[in-house]
């Protein structure tokens, strides 16, 4: 009789154990050890019934006599080292250990073993390298180390001969609690504060030991059971089963019918493929509870300061920014959206909140929490929606180094696994890599879906042979604002950004602007008195394109404030964030640092546009609330904010690198 049947003979056979008669233990070394179906069962079917007196786990070993040393060394081994040190001493003696058949049937030390505690050479750990598991794996290693010396040495010091209890047969250990446990919840106490621990008494029978681990901590409360039967059936995420804590035992029943000479399956719960790899040993390929994790950088001490206190849950417990604790769990997407924004709720909530907060706070706007994140920032009508361009870029600006250190060490690759280990650590690797790459995609899709309709940003980058600035080219594709020769007989007009919010060019925040045409062509006259050239491409070439940007959303704001018949929804959504009248109210007339020294050249452009059209008074270069101060607190603070690089389609159908700045409708 092989290690398979043995221990389902001696399990049925155990005072309140139970196994479906028509479900039996199998083993092949494709599955390993498995439950197997000989005919049909029915839905709602109990399975198997574990009674708790033949659990394993730390508790055993405090209540074993013939060890005395895990009760008297209880605090100096803790509840981990405890758990391993005693299975590896039943195993090593277990011809005479009460769990002589379930020890027997499990995977020997000898075997082959493929959670990456086993990846013992640089070829195994090349193809773990710089995914997200590398890194635990090798703090698991480090700590696992040092409770295998930690035991060791309390063991010898108890005059145990400890010369059996090797690092590979610890590192068993560790799989086979790792591989096959479960919660302690599933024998907690529901209504009392001793645990029952079970020891051999006379003959066969088991005697239960009650513990009191009420004054124990919460950590030493959770630990890791392992339960002989039911630890032999496979994971997949299809199986719906269902498990029952019943005091006393330990239940598990099948939700769908099973067909005859099928695999009986369990189904450990949604486990990502990191999960499943550094504790079982195995990956599911395209698994849909597969994760990435991505770590924020700490923000800013001021913004940590309110943090402290309404998200105490991102510091350790001296108060200081935990980067562990700021690591958030991003999951395969849809392979599709309905809408580009949905991404935005696949996406964990707290990292939206947390960016939302790190971006009102790079822009100096006052520390607010909302209770509803996604309709704070998803609901249509919602002015903070105009954040959502600039979250998709830190994730997306987060995520690439990653992805690209991930696929230079996918090229420095052996072209196929050689190993088991390998194979499964490609999987992993591979869905790493895809995860990332979707959701990049999606992000980036997002932004694209904010940049204007193609035709239009063709048309207003390729006007006039893309001679942008050339003032009777971009004034006579303005339709209406044509009827407006003056500042004073404006009508009201069509707000291009109105709908939402775009991403644009200079280029096309000129062809779209809503301005009319004199007051437009007032402004492209003062840029061409100081760049003595209106071609878009020289301007670029010359370094232009950041102080044209700056300088036109301030003469936008100047020429639109106070008048009513001008108000364009976009920058009355910037006034409001920016505050432009109060930037002017308290503006410097000195200039101090490189920022000061930037808006003071601007100043001098300023000038220079005055003195080029002799000065009527009637043109917003003239306006006298120009400023140093104004310069920079309102339009630089804009495109600071809201500027960014973006690849975009030219006239000529070719993606290019160009500035954009997102502009938001109120």
């Amino acid at each position: 009789m092989d290690a398979a049947a043995t221990l389902e003979s001696w399990f049925r056979k155990q005072p309140g154990a139970y196994l479906h008669p028509d479900v039996r233990i199998s083993y092949s070394p494709e599955a390993g050890g498995h439950w197997r179906a000989n005919a049909a069962v029915e839905p709602g079917t109990r399975l198997v019934v574990v009674p708790h007196s033949l659990a394993f786990s730390h508790l055993n070993a405090l209540v074993d006599d013939a060890y005395p040393v895990f009760k008297q060394q209880r605090v100096a081994l803790g509840v981990e080292i405890t758990g391993f040190f005693y299975l590896m001493l039943q195993y090593l003696h277990h011809e005479s250990s009460f769990w002589k058949h379930y020890l027997e049937a499990l995977p020997k030390p000898e075997d082959q073993h493929t959670t990456p505690l086993w990846f013992d050479n640089a070829d195994d750990e090349s193809w773990l390298a710089d995914t997200d598991a590398a890194y635990t794996a090798q703090k698991r290693r480090e700590a696992y180390l040092g409770q295998y010396d930690t035991g060791v040495t309390v063991l010898r010091k108890a005059g145990i001969d400890t010369s059996s209890l090797t690092w590979d047969l610890f590192r068993w250990a560790v799989t086979m609690y790792t591989s096959r446990s479960f919660s302690s919840r599933s024998i907690a106490p529901q209504d009392s504060k001793y645990w029952a621990a079970y020891k051999s008494g006379t003959g066969d029978s088991r005697q239960a030991v009650l513990l009191d681990l009420s004054h124990a901590s919460a950590d030493d409360r959770n630990f890791s059971v392992l339960f002989p039967v039911i630890d032999s059936a496979n994971h997949t995420v299809d199986s719906k089963v269902d498990w029952t804590f019943d005091p006393g035992r330990f239940s598990l029943a099948t939700v769908d019918s099973i067909q005859a000479s099928v695999e009986v399956n369990n189904n450990y719960g949604p486990k990502g493929n990191d999960e499943l790899l550094l504790g079982y040993g195995f990956c599911i390929p395209n698994n849909p509870n597969d994760t990435v994790m991505l770590t924020l950088k700490p923000p800013s001490e001021e913004l940590q300061t309110h943090l402290r206190s309404s998200h105490a849950g991102y510091f350790d417990a001296s108060k200081q920014w935990d980067g562990e604790k700021a690591t958030f769990k991003l999951r395969r997407l849809p392979s599709q959206f309905e809408r580009a924004e949905d991404v935005f709720n696949e996406l964990p909530v707290p990292l939206l909140e947390l960016l939302t907060l790190i971006i009102r706070s790079e822009r100096g706007l006052p520390f607010q929490t909302v209770p509803d994140t996604l309709g704070y920032l998803l609901q249509p009508d919602s002015p903070s929606r105009q954040y959502l361009p600039f979250i998709a870029r830190m994730i997306v600006t987060s995520l690439a180094p990653k992805l690209q250190r991930l696929q230079a060490q996918t090229l420095r690759l052996t072209a196929r696994p050689q190993n088991v280990k390998q194979a499964q650590a490609k999987i992993y690797r591979d869905g790493q890599i895809e995860i990332i790459t979707t959701t990049m995609h999606a992000l980036r899709g997002f932004l694209r879906s904010l940049r204007p309709a193609h035709k239009a940003s063709r048309d207003a980058n390729g006007q006039a042979g893309g001679k942008l600035l050339l003032l009777d080219d971009v004034v006579s594709q303005n339709g209406p604002m044509e009827r407006a020769t003056h500042s004073s007989d404006i009508s009201r007009h069509t707000d291009p950004v109105s709908s939402g919010g775009n991403i644009l060019t200079l280029d096309e925040i000129l062809f779209v602007s809503g301005l009319p045409r004199s007051v437009l062509q007032e402004f492209l006259a003062g840029i061409e008195a100081n760049a003595n050239t209106s071609n878009v491409t020289e301007l670029r070439h010359a370094g232009w394109e950041e102080d044209v940007w700056v300088l036109f959303l301030s003469y936008m704001w100047l020429s639109s404030s106070g008048n009513p018949a001008t108000s364009l929804a976009w920058m009355e959504a910037l006034a409001a964030e920016y505050s432009p009248a109060t930037t002017i109210e308290d503006a410097s007339p000195q200039a101090n640092n490189a920022e000061d020294q930037d808006s003071s050249d601007l100043m001098s452009v300023v000038r220079q546009a005055v003195g080029s059209r002799g000065g009527d008074g009637n043109n917003v270069w003239e306006d006298e609330r120009w400023s140093e101060g104004f310069i920079a607190g309102f339009g630089g603070k804009v495109l600071q904010h809201h500027g960014f690089a973006m690849m975009v389609t030219n006239e000529d159908g070719e993606e290019e690198q160009r500035l954009v700045v997102y502009l938001h409708g109120a």
